[in-house]
This record gives C-alpha cells, structure tokens and sequence, in this order.
C-alpha cells in the first residue's frame, strides 16, 4: 500500500495537471463563441415575446413553475421587452469577444449569467441543448483560453504565452470530458429503458414526427425498410453506450470522436434540433489534443525558443521524455 498509493496520487495528478491540452481550450473557446453567438442572436430575435412580461410568461408564472428553487434577476426588476432585448445583446456581445479572445475568461462567466437568468425566466422552452451550453460555459471559464489567437493579446502587442506554462491550468477540460461521457452514458441507459429502443421500433416513430425529422432527404427504400430501422435503433443505443468507453482510453481516442461526429453528423443531416449537435461537436473536440497538431510547431519556433519556462527546471535533454498528451496512457511513474 506504501506503493500503491503514492502511485494512484501521482496518475491522478498527472492526469489532472500534467497531461492536458491547452491548445484545445483554445480551439473550444472560438468554436463554442461562435455557436453561443447563433444561440444569442436567436434568442434575441425573439426575446421580447419569450422573456418579458408583454411576452407569453409573467414572471410570477415562471417563478411558480420553478417552484421557487430557481433563480434569476428578470424575477426581481420589471422585464420590460427594452430590458429584455438589451440583456441579450450584451450577451451577444459577449460570446462575440469571447471568440475573439478578449477577456476570455469573463466572457464565458457572463454568459454563464446570463443563461441562467433567461433559462430561468421561461423554462417551458428548453431542452438539453440548453442545458449542455450551459454546463459548457461553466468548465471554460476556468480554462486558460486566451494563451493563443487572442485579439486582445494582439493589440497589446503581448507574446504568445508558451503553451508549456498553461498546461497545470487547463486541468477543466476534464470536466468537459466527463461531462460527455456521463450524458453519452446517460443517453444510451435511458433509451434502454424504453420498450420502442428495446425492439428496435424507435425510428419508426421518429419518422412519422414531420416537425423534427425530414430535414435531409433518405429514400423511401430506407425509411420502410423494418430491417433498416431496427438495425439503426439498436446502432444509436450501441454507439452511445459505447463511445464513454472509446472516449476514455487513449488508444480508441479519435476512432470515438469520429465515431461521435458521425453520428451528430449524421442526426443533423436528418431532424430539426437546432444546435443540439453542434454543441455536442464541440464537446467531442475536447479530447483531441490541438498543442500537437496545430501550435506546439509555432511554439518551438516562436515562443519557447529551446528555452525552459520560467519557474520551471529544464528537463534532462539527454531523457528521452517528451511532454505527455491525452492520446499516451497514463502511468504512475
């Protein structure tokens, strides 16, 4: 046990600390801004009618449907359709700087704000997209997201920051990481719960909702073919049950994000759910490790320069080791 423990301690630091990708919270900080600013201008598209009290919801309504356990500021002042549509062009405004990596940080701490306020306000309109931007505007707004292609840090004329001395910071992406895998894990355990997922029928009622799904065109050979369709039921349950698991180990990493791109790709191309499979994308991007593939040649050329980062002692030349990557397994020494 003398062993065992320190050995456990020492992967799970490593794990947490020692072997993310900050250039990956990089990449998710332009790609969710872009996908929050769609889902901010929608929003405020429509908002007087959804969020203010000239709308379809007083707040005393949206107050005792919550039972009162909720909380939000448009429950407190006057939601006039003038505050309503202001509040949400400052949150457009917000996921705009956020993707251009201005105060990054704040940013997504706004825009956390600010959907928790109108989520609240009228939660008979929502679904788990809106429940996943959310969660996802928490974990990055404790991620190092402004180290690179930060407009901010170009106006300053500020260096890039070595990606080196960001990675002990960018330990929230494993929230995110999780996060997908418990909702894959979720999903498929739910819809095995459902006798129409059991027998393989499932499909057949989605096609039969002509609100949700018909969006691409699939023959007509597909669509009344029983076979085809349980064989598609029971692949939707078998890849969500199995892509927590392809997710996790290092070896099946990208053959699950493909996976996982596949199939949103594929639900994207046939219903009608908005941003659902976008943001689910991007949840998938978290475990791909950007510093590899797209900033650790700029960084060795431009920033580190051979250079050990301040505050830390250079490592042996002559080791042999290089910096370890979510896609190497993890070890305890």
């Amino acid at each position: 046990m003398r062993r065992v423990l320190p050995a456990i301690g020492a992967a799970y630091d490593r794990y947490l600390f020692a072997s993310c990708s900050p250039g990956t919270c990089v990449v998710l900080r332009i790609v969710f801004g872009i996908a929050m600013t769609v889902y901010a201008l929608v929003w405020w598209a429509d908002g007087e009618f959804w969020f203010s009290d000239a709308g379809v919801m007083q707040a005393e309504t949206a107050r005792q449907i919550t039972g009162g356990r909720q909380w939000s500021p448009l429950f407190s002042i006057p939601a006039s359709p003038a505050l309503v549509r202001g509040c949400l062009a400052v949150m457009s405004v917000n996921a705009v700087l956020m993707t251009a990596g201005v105060f990054s940080r704040w940013q997504a701490a706004m825009l956390f704000f600010w959907m928790v306020s109108f989520q609240h306000r009228n939660p008979l309109i929502l679904d788990g997209e809106d429940t996943v931007f959310r969660l996802f505007a928490f974990y990055l707004m404790w991620m190092p997201m402004d180290a690179r292609l930060s407009l901010w840090r170009a106006l300053r004329g500020a260096p890039a920051v070595p990606l080196r001395a960001t990675q002990p910071l960018a330990w929230p992406i494993r929230l995110m990481q999780l996060q997908m895998c418990f909702l894959y894990l979720s999903a498929a355990w739910s819809k095995w719960q459902g006798a129409a997922w059991r027998d393989g029928s499932a499909l057949f009622y989605v096609i039969q909702m002509g609100d949700l799904f018909g969006r691409g065109w699939w023959p007509a050979s597909v669509l009344e073919s029983e076979a085809l369709i349980r064989t598609g039921t029971w692949s939707v349950v078998v890849v969500e049950a199995a892509l927590p698991l392809l997710l996790l180990l290092p070896r099946t990493r990208k053959a699950g994000v493909f996976l996982g791109i596949a199939l949103h790709l594929m639900m994207e191309y046939s219903m009608h759910l908005f941003l659902f499979q976008w943001v689910m994308i991007i949840g998938l991007l978290s475990f791909l490790d950007f510093d590899r593939w797209v900033f650790v040649p700029a960084a060795d050329r431009s920033c580190d320069g051979g250079q050990p980062v301040a505050g830390r002692p250079e490592p042996p030349r002559d080791s042999g080791r290089t910096r370890p990557s979510p896609d190497q397994p993890l070890t305890a020494g």
